[in-house]
């Protein structure tokens, strides 16, 4: 055999078995060239209250359906980057990307991806068209009125969060419960410092007390917590002890207001984004501690605990 005729490598031959998820999510996520998801407040809570009195937008009828919540926040995250807004990808990748293989078989998790989608056509807030392969799916309006979608961009183009890459690339999406997903988008959707009485729930965004008071519960006590809890007092004269207690709320780490936008610019996912991860926790919590009267409730995070106790009892009177 002389040199012409010697043999080429054709190379490695392809997979047989499907690429990992978190392999697959990272791929098509960074396709979107940016590190989140505009969505618009009208998902979580709508403007105008209905007949009952309550601002409850369409993510309350997904509180016991966490999974096909799930599927529209994917769906979201790859349709919303570009026009005509939409996304076609095979049942199976699809299926793979919302984690449904994890603990079902194949053909299991396909059913489970077309029951969703079916729901949220229901909904509103997508159109399906085509079949088998050449599914392909398009955003519809956060609100579910039917009216086609755009990207939100600026203030004027409807209020709106970001839900920042972290939610499936860090694994949160299958490791919160339900009530700590419908918690998270609120909290996403309000401002970087709010307050939420439990009993305001229903009437704010069509969810129960006890889904609400675990749900921000659960979301302060994760390791890493997703927010800070710290309350405050104020004057009260209709109380029995002349105060009231004060709880308010705030997102910090990569879930923090600073962090989303610092994500939100043109980037890929798996690019670092320089962020203090704790300074949006710690300025809040030395603020509460430091004021008079209050208490402080915060995630048990050494580094921060320790600074604030020690800043708290440099600033005690001292007793002679």
């Amino acid at each position: 055999m002389n040199d012409d005729e010697a043999e080429v490598d054709p190379g490695e031959s392809e997979p047989e078995s499907h690429p990992e998820r978190a392999d697959l999510l990272r791929t098509m996520l960074n396709s979107t060239g940016r590190g989140g998801v505009p969505i618009r407040r009208a998902f979580v809570q709508s403007p105008e209250p209905d007949g009952d009195g309550t601002r409850q937008g369409p993510m309350a009828s997904l509180v016991n359906d966490p999974a096909t919540l799930d599927v529209y926040l994917l769906i979201h995250a790859l349709a919303s980057s570009r026009t005509p807004y939409d996304a076609r990808y095979q049942s199976s990748a699809w299926a793979i990307m919302a984690g449904f293989t994890t603990f079902s078989e194949m053909t299991g998790a396909k059913s489970k991806w077309s029951r969703s989608v079916t729901k949220l056509t229901k909904m509103g807030l997508i159109r399906r068209e085509g079949s088998g392969r050449s599914v392909r799916y398009y955003l519809l309006h956060e609100s579910g009125n039917g009216d086609a979608y755009t990207r939100p961009k600026t203030v004027d183009d409807d209020r709106w969060f970001s839900l920042p890459h972290t939610y499936w690339l860090d694994g949160w999406d299958q490791t919160l419960g339900a009530p700590e997903k419908m918690m998270l988008m609120i909290a996403l959707s309000s401002k970087p410092t709010f307050e939420l009485p439990y009993n305001r729930a229903p009437a704010w965004y069509g969810i129960s007390e006890s889904t609400a008071k675990r749900g921000l519960t659960k979301l302060a006590e994760r390791k890493p917590p997703a927010l800070l809890k710290y309350q405050r007092w104020e004057p009260d004269a209709a109380s029995k002890t002349l105060w009231r207690t004060i709880t308010s709320y705030r997102l910090i780490g990569k879930w923090s207001a600073r962090s989303r936008a610092a994500v939100m610019r043109k980037q890929r996912s798996d690019e670092p984004v320089k962020f203090r991860e704790n300074k949006d926790a710690l300025d809040l919590a030395l603020e509460s501690a430091l004021s008079t009267p209050g208490t402080l409730v915060v995630p048990k995070e050494a580094t921060i605990v320790d600074r604030i106790e020690g800043l708290m009892e440099e600033r005690q009177p001292k007793l002679t």
